[in-house]
């Protein structure tokens, strides 16, 4: 029965996604965007990637992927 229930979820849950896929809305988190230039002035600073991070609001993953990206 559990099964059965679990079932019945997952195609509602993946009913609802579609249809916002159709409808043109988004599906999932918004993307949070850093802004580079105050990452590189904190960094010259001498701050780490997690006290960055915490004064952000974001985390330490998502600061030093943009940190990459803009080194490339």
């Amino acid at each position: 029965m559990a099964e059965f229930e679990r079932d019945l979820i997952r195609e509602r849950v993946r009913a609802g996604i579609a249809n916002r896929r159709a409808k043109g809305l988004r599906v999932g988190r918004k993307p949070i965007i850093l802004d580079a230039g105050r990452l590189a002035m904190m960094r010259s600073q001498g701050q780490t990637i997690r006290e960055m991070a915490d004064a952000l609001g974001c985390s330490p993953a998502l600061v030093h992927k943009t940190l990459q990206i803009q080194a490339a």
